[in-house]
């Protein structure tokens, strides 16, 4: 899978997954724990780097583990 389709993805699970939850400038977010629970991604955490390289995502935590940073919001900044 290339990535562009990977982030295409990510974008969707976002969205799908933050239901009402938006940060103060109306972009829908949701926390780390639960995308990476949900996701069906192998390679979740290479599409957010490289979403977040393009300004398509935006988060506070590097690296991004599953045990220690479950919530750190994931912020989607282009729909």
């Amino acid at each position: 899978m290339d990535i562009d389709r990977e982030i295409g993805e990510l974008k969707v699970h976002i969205k799908r997954l933050a239901g009402d939850n938006r940060d103060r400038d109306g972009h829908p977010y949701v926390k780390f724990g639960v995308l990476a629970r949900d996701s069906e991604f192998e390679s979740l955490i290479g599409a957010l780097k490289v979403a977040m390289q393009r300004n398509i995502v935006r988060y506070n935590a590097e690296p991004l583990l599953k045990d220690g940073t479950e919530d750190v919001d994931i912020i989607l900044l282009q729909e």
